[in-house]
């Protein structure tokens, strides 16, 4: 296994029982294991540095509604890192983790409220995922590994309960293997062709799935670390927007055999495969009759503006109306993406203030199931951003930047919560 690698896995708020049926035709006998008198939410984190991350040190983003107490616990310490925080707060990822064992054990983050965690590795983010979200089936590609560059793409499987049955599949080579998990335990696959691979991972209880590119001792690469959201999960209706100037690869995969909708045509396709598109400053829009996972990888032709980055595309029946997120500072450039009707553009705030029209570098108004949405692209600076609309009515948002040899983008959502 090599040096390098990045893996995170969440898990959310205890204290109330996990109903689901795993794909073994069992419930689950891990009901209630971590439950306990104390209700809180919980992150758990793995990351193994490589030199790059000595520059660009790894951090941990969290924000909240309500002031909160939050406690990370690392395995090598018997002393547990405490802090408060009442809206938003940056701080270093722990040092430690340079072991490259599969059973090193994450660190765990736990919060007496509510809160959103978010994690940078060398560069890209990935917003977590809450463990009563995550499950036993996810069907997922992998992001292009362009071949300029020394890196591999590498896919880790976390358990979050002891004894996890875990069936990892290559459904480009239909190969699979199987092996056997205890909490907190990641096992990493390595892929290094450049051509983006399907995936399938099956467990016997909730697993965390991450995805990424990482490299390998390349000043000109950028680390890519993107959460998988598990199947169950999923949506039928997605908005693609823009990543200005950039040109973006879109990656479809179904969950099952199902139909794919794209503007007036429709075309069978089958689970597991991989059905590619692109824009270029313009918006995509892709329904399908059966649930979809679908990411974006943006490219600059040009490595002195930025580098690429992967990102899962939120469905439309998965948007929030409201958000909180930090934008990092350092960035040449800082953009959100908001998808939204049109009828409420007029309630969007952000930080309490319509969006400054100066901002916006994109606009287009798009038809969806009969519904009038708008796409907005605008530029923002660096810190914390709360966005809402008055009405409480739901948008979607992705978050992106860049500047010379890096890139990131993350989702404000890709789940219900």
């Amino acid at each position: 296994m090599d040096e390098g690698l990045f893996y995170v896995t969440s898990a959310g708020r205890h204290g109330a029982p996990i109903r689901e049926r795993s794909r073994f035709g069992v419930t689950p006998s891990f009901v209630g294991e971590y439950i306990g008198k104390e209700e809180y939410q919980e992150f758990v984190s793995f990351i193994l540095r490589d030199p790059q991350m000595q520059q660009n040190p790894p951090s941990i983003f969290m924000t909240t509604d309500t002031p909160t107490d939050v406690k990370i616990t690392t395995p090598e310490t018997s002393e547990d890192q405490m802090t408060s925080f009442d809206s938003s707060i940056t701080i270093p990822y722990p040092e430690f983790g340079t072991n490259v064992s599969p059973e090193m054990k994450a660190i765990r983050i736990r919060s007496k409220e509510s809160i959103t965690v978010a994690v940078s590795a060398h560069q890209d983010i990935t917003t977590l995922i809450p463990t009563e979200k995550l499950s036993t089936s996810y069907i997922f590609s992998t992001p292009i590994r362009d071949s300029a560059f020394q890196a591999f793409i590498a896919i880790s499987v976390t358990a979050i309960h002891d004894n996890t049955c875990i069936t990892f599949s290559d459904l480009g080579d239909s190969t699979s293997q199987e092996y056997t998990l205890n909490a907190l335990e990641t096992r990493i696959q390595e892929y290094r062709g450049t051509d983006p691979r399907a995936y399938n991972v099956q467990s016997s209880k909730p697993v965390a799935v991450f995805c990424g590119m990482y490299c390998m001792s390349d000043a000109n690469c950028n680390n890519i670390i993107e959460q998988i959201p598990p199947s169950s999960q999923l949506d039928t209706v997605y908005i693609i927007p823009p990543n200005i100037d950039k040109i973006t690869a879109v990656l479809i995969v179904p969950q099952k055999d199902t139909t794919l909708f794209e503007e007036n045509d429709s075309f069978p396709v089958v689970a597991g495969n991989i059905y590619p598109g692109g824009i270029l400053n313009d918006v995509l829009i892709r329904r399908s009759t059966d649930p979809i996972i679908v990411t974006t990888y943006a490219l600059d032709e040009d490595l002195s503006v930025g580098a690429p980055y992967w990102t899962v595309v939120p469905g439309v029946n998965q948007y929030l109306p409201r958000y909180k997120i930090i934008i990092q500072n350092g960035w040449n450039s800082n953009y959100i993406a908001i998808m939204i009707r049109k009828s409420a553009v007029g309630g969007l705030r952000v930080n309490e203030q319509s969006i400054d029209a100066n901002s916006i570098r994109f606009e287009k108004d798009v038809v969806v199931e009969a519904v009038e949405y708008s796409v907005i692209v605008a530029e923002v600076t660096e810190g914390e951003l709360t966005l809402d609309t008055i009405d409480d009515t739901p948008f979607g948002l992705m978050v992106y930047g860049s500047r010379p040899v890096a890139g990131y983008g993350f989702a404000g959502n890709v789940i219900l919560p």
